[in-house]
């Protein structure tokens, strides 16, 4: 065979090897869309993709309130708080959007699942001088899930729900196949497919999945099989140390350092959450090793990781922070990136 042939070869196996090693589980920032509970704000990690088409309009809200604002009594399925949105008959509409980890990959099958409900009661008003009063916002309306390249730039449609129209929190699972990759996406309330007119409804969403990447040639089953276990784990049901390692990952990956190098208040949630987990398994011990090229903003950085954990009362045994050396980058780590890397390792 022609030596250039065979080069040709084994590069693209080389290649397609590598590119397959890229895809890996996209973890979304606050998927359950925890923040102080009050209207017209967009929960933290998300962006208003309703502000540039409607600026006059207001941007989704965070519940449970408790006063109950708007008629709305649901609980949270999952942390503390979930997000509604909305769809107006002024023929205006409510989104979020973000930035993914890393892009979803053309052609590459995911798995994602959120949990939906709307509530039965729902006043509000709309900013139309000719609809002026309280309306109810009633009617069952749809999630569209939409690819991007940047902002909340709405590239392809990659999937939509059901009329949600139940009280109660049930999991919606989506499969969807990019035609492009995409960098952000994009959780858009809108009114049901063939619909005449645009109607006043809510929709409430809670326990966002992470995009998940199958083999597309999977079962058809494979959305009433998916094993979500390993990413959907709580505090409450941690069994072992690979279960910790999963949970620390995805709460790692939420955090931070603000331009100040201080944590949000998200940010500290997650630390506490970390080091909750980290206090039922006393064998195991946490590396927090901070990545940069400024002396100082190593120190800086260090010491308010550690002063966290302090205040969370985690033993000193079970943690160690610290900057990056040189030898530290061949360690296994489960999460790096966003200026730290972590991992969790049995104690000897």
């Amino acid at each position: 065979m022609n030596r250039s042939i065979i080069k040709f070869i084994f590069f693209f196996l080389f290649f397609a090897t590598y590119v397959n090693a890229q895809i890996k589980v996209i973890w979304l920032i606050n998927p359950s869309f925890e923040d102080y509970p009050r209207p017209g704000i967009t929960p933290s990690g998300w962006d208003n993709c309703g502000d540039e088409k409607f600026p006059e309009e207001t941007p989704p809200d965070i519940h449970p309130t408790p006063d109950q604002l708007f008629g709305v009594k649901q609980k949270a399925v999952h942390e503390s708080t979930y997000m509604a949105m909305v769809v107006r008959e002024n023929k205006t509409w409510e989104s979020v959007g973000q930035t993914l980890s890393q892009p979803m990959m053309a052609n590459q099958c995911y798995i994602f699942r959120i949990k939906l409900s709307q509530s039965l009661a729902y006043k509000s008003f709309i900013k139309d001088k000719e609809q002026e009063g309280e309306k109810d916002f009633t009617e069952p309306i749809v999630l569209r899930i939409w690819g991007g390249e940047k902002g909340c730039e709405k590239g392809e449609l990659l999937a939509i729900s059901p009329r949600i129209k139940n009280e109660e929190w049930l999991n919606y699972t989506f499969k969807f196949t990019p035609k492009n990759n995409y960098k952000n996406i994009v959780l858009e309330a809108y009114r049901a497919r063939g619909g005449l007119v645009f109607p006043n409804g809510n929709i409430l969403l809670d326990h966002a999945s992470p995009l998940v990447p199958f083999d597309c040639d999977s079962e058809k089953s494979v959305m009433a099989e998916f094993d979500w276990s390993p990413y959907e784990l709580s505090l409450n049901n941690l069994k072992t140390a690979n279960d910790l390692r999963w949970y620390v990952a995805s709460q790692g990956f939420h955090l931070h350092f603000g331009a100040n190098g201080e944590f949000s208040n998200l940010g500290k949630k997650n630390i506490q959450r970390i080091a909750a987990a980290m206090s039922q398994f006393p064998n195991q011990k946490l590396l927090f090793y901070i990545d940069g090229k400024k002396k100082f903003k190593h120190n800086k950085y260090v010491k308010k990781v550690k002063t966290q954990l302090d205040l969370e009362e985690l033993s000193e045994s079970q943690y160690e922070v610290r900057k990056m050396k040189s030898k530290d980058y061949e360690k296994g780590w489960i999460l790096k990136g966003n200026g730290f890397y972590i991992t969790v390792e049995t104690i000897d």
